[in-house]
């Protein structure tokens, strides 16, 4: 397979190409390179159904596909309606992992699934190394899963009383990995009781963390709360200023998460009107859509 450049992948200009060469490719023999399109197809462009079929040919293939497909089935939504069955049966593979992506993939396309899949997500969060697998899985099926809190609540208590290792490297992967997983714990609470502003103090705390995905994290799940997380602006604003030179992408989040929160506009115009002339389009397109936003 002729590679699709990432140039012509990421440039709005050239998505056009880049569709037509995955689609071409879902044509030819070779397994790895149908799934590559597959998978890049969603990205660019998440209304199209063409690599659905191939996809669902890959949740029974060996070698870690069972675990990566549902993800991107997810990423379609209701586009992937016809891989339902398929997902619902992956509910009762044997590795936690694949259950709780087959599980959270059905939240996306499919949230009519919860009486078959909320009850196997719930099941998986006490194991501590796919928590926050179930916990992002819990949270797609939003108000549907208000059976949960009392098991995702019980989780965050749990949470510190983990012990982070004696070396200082152990200790701090230890302490990554535990507040991943709080974020995530989080980030299903706030989507499942939206109506709560509970969780939006310790998601703003998180900002400061240390580790870059984890401040990641928590940029998407303030997107998601939207207008009540309001009050964290400020802490949004800080952690565009201090990621302009480091992670962009973190920055392009940070953007997205201002869009949904709606704040005043004199708290963030400013920094939005500078990064218009950011060189990195992603992060010019997030702050341009935020400015029609909060401006209109």
């Amino acid at each position: 397979m002729k590679l699709i450049p990432v140039t012509v992948a990421v440039d709005p200009m050239r998505k056009n190409e880049a569709i037509a060469m995955c689609i071409d490719t879902l044509q030819v023999k070779s397994r790895d390179d149908r799934y590559y399109a597959a998978r890049t197809l969603v990205d660019l462009d998440p209304t199209r159904d063409d690599g659905v079929p191939f996809l669902i040919e890959c949740l029974n293939r060996p070698g870690g596909y069972a675990a990566a497909v549902p993800h991107i089935l997810g990423d379609l939504g209701p586009v992937a309606k016809v891989s339902v069955p398929a997902l619902k049966e992956l509910l009762k593979h044997k590795d936690s992992d694949v259950r709780a992506a087959a599980g959270g993939a059905l939240g996306r396309i499919s949230p009519e699934s919860c009486k078959e899949a909320i009850p196997v997500l719930r099941r998986i969060l006490p194991d501590p190394n796919w928590r926050s697998n179930a916990a992002q899985g819990l949270a797609h099926f939003g108000a549907l899963a208000q059976e949960a809190i009392p098991d995702l609540q019980k989780c965050v208590k749990e949470l510190d009383a983990t012990p982070l290792g004696d070396g200082s490297k152990e200790r701090d992967k230890a302490r990554r990995h535990r507040e991943l997983d709080r974020a995530s714990l989080l980030f299903a609470l706030a989507r499942i009781d939206q109506r709560s502003r509970e969780w939006v103090p310790q998601l703003e705390r998180l900002l400061r963390d240390p580790a870059w995905v984890v401040r990641s994290h928590v940029l998407y799940t303030l997107r998601t709360i939207g207008p009540q997380a309001r009050a964290t602006t400020s802490s949004i604003v800080k952690t565009i200023k201090e990621e302009r030179n480091h992670h962009r992408f973190i920055v392009a989040l940070g953007c997205r998460a201002l869009e949904q929160i709606d704040p005043p506009a004199d708290q963030v115009v400013p920094l939005l009107n500078e990064l218009l002339s950011d060189s990195n389009y992603r992060v010019h397109e997030a702050a341009e859509k935020a400015l029609a936003k909060i401006r209109r």
